[in-house]
Parts: C-alpha cells; sequence; structure tokens
C-alpha cells in the first residue's frame, strides 16, 4: 500500500502537469484554463480540510459536513448538467438552450440538484466516521463520472458522424464535465490513501479504550468525566467509544 499510493500521487502529478501543458501549447485560453486549475485545487482542499482531519475514525459534526458535501454536491451538479447538455444534443433538442427560458430552466435545474444533492450525500454520510465519509463521497464522485462518460462518448460518437456535424459541442462538453469530476476525485483518493494508516492506528486506539476529547483531542482516559486540557464534558457516548 505504501508503494501504491506514492504511485497514485505520481500518477495525479502527472495528469495535472500533461493537462496544463496540453492547453498551454495547444488552446489560447492559458489564462482561463489555470483559473479553472486553481479552483479545482482549492475545491478539493476544502472537501478534505473541510471536514477536519483530527480523529479520522470519530464522525464528522454537522458543521463540519457541511463543507465536503456541498462541493461534492456542486460535482455531481456538474456531471448532471454535463449529461444533460449532452442528451439534448443527441436527441436534436439543444435549441431548448438558446432561448431565454431555456437557459432559466436549465440554471434553476442545476440549482435544484445542488441542493438535493446535498441532502442526499448528507442523509448518507451524516453517522459515519471522517475518513469513512470522505472515502464514500470520493468513490460516488468517481462511480459517477464513469456512469457519465459511459452515456456521452457514444452519445458524442453518434452526433459527430451525422452528416454536417463535424463535431457536437454538447457531446464533448458533457465528456469533459465527466473527465474534470474524475480528476477532482482522483486528488482526494490520493489523500485519503496517504490518511489510511492514521485512520488504522486510531481506530486501534479506539478498540483499546481510549476516550478522545471532540473539542481538543486530548486523550481522556485518566478522566472520563471532563477534559483535564480543554475543561470540556465527556459524554457518555464519547466515553463508550
Amino acid at each position: 500500500m505504501l508503494v501504491w499510493r506514492w504511485f497514485f500521487l505520481a500518477l495525479y502529478v502527472a495528469l495535472v502537469v500533461a493537462a496544463t501543458w496540453f492547453a498551454i501549447d495547444f488552446f489560447d485560453a492559458t489564462a482561463f484554463f489555470l483559473i479553472c486549475l486553481a479552483v479545482m485545487l482549492v475545491a478539493q482542499a476544502l472537501f478534505i480540510l473541510g471536514a477536519g482531519t483530527i480523529h479520522l475514525c470519530r464522525p464528522i459534526r454537522r458543521r463540519r459536513l457541511v463543507m465536503p458535501v456541498a462541493v461534492a454536491g456542486l460535482m455531481f451538479t456538474v456531471l448532471l448538467g454535463g449529461l444533460t447538455v449532452a442528451m439534448l444534443e443527441y436527441f436534436k433538442f439543444d435549441e431548448i438552450l438558446d432561448a431565454d427560458w431555456g437557459v432559466i430552466a436549465f440554471w434553476v435545474t442545476m440549482l435544484a440538484s445542488w441542493l438535493g444533492w446535498g441532502v442526499i450525500l448528507f442523509a448518507h454520510t451524516r453517522e459515519l466516521a471522517r475518513f469513512r465519509a470522505l472515502t464514500r463521497l470520493a468513490h460516488m464522485l468517481i462511480a459517477g463520472s464513469l456512469a457519465e462518460l459511459l452515456a456521452a462518448v457514444p452519445a458524442h460518437v453518434v452526433v459527430s458522424r451525422r452528416p454536417g456535424c463535424l463535431v457536437g459541442i454538447g457531446t464533448m462538453m458533457g465528456i469533459i464535465a465527466g473527465l474534470c469530476v474524475m480528476a477532482f476525485a482522483f486528488g482526494p483518493a490520493v489523500v485519503l490513501l496517504f490518511l489510511r494508516p492514521r485512520y488504522r492506528r486510531e481506530q486501534m486506539e479506539a478498540a483499546a479504550g481510549a476516550v478522545i476529547c471532540e473539542t481538543c483531542g486530548y486523550d481522556c482516559r485518566a478522566n472520563r468525566e471532563r477534559c483535564p486540557e480543554c475543561g470540556a464534558l465527556i459524554s457518555p457516548i464519547q466515553d463508550r467509544r
């Protein structure tokens, strides 16, 4: 596992460098690509650090769960938006997006999707430990991007072979959306590989009877009623862990 995590880290760095080089060498929108890359890296940092990295085996508090769920929900919305545009072009309904009401309906749907995915993901991760919650979200994003690509790629092949259409813009946007979300999920997945040993160590400490203060992280086995470091009360549920 130690070798594999460094291999995946090197692969991720190579993909980022290759994509940056490709965009700079073949496109004129270098600044736009670099801005998008910076936004993706910031979103990845919010996804991982928003949950907190102290005590990976402990459940996430609701306020800590908001950031990773919001970011993951946004990525699922990107997938839905790319799939919608691709399918509209595939079924020859892409003129809908040319009308004002079509654009408004599209963005309203995306906003509703973001909120809906946030509720669904929150319900699926609110009872999990930090490490397991982030792992589940990352795996769901990878699976969702693969499913979206399985629909967008064949649609692009069909559209690009139609008479008078050299390339399908909508289906290409769907492919780009799937690849971007997959690249986004790949980064946190690599970070989680490096955090796995720490997660297992905390599990062993919890099994040995350690009582960790949820406020400051101090080991409270010597005093199971109040944390000697910060004075916070130790709840019965926390004591049982």
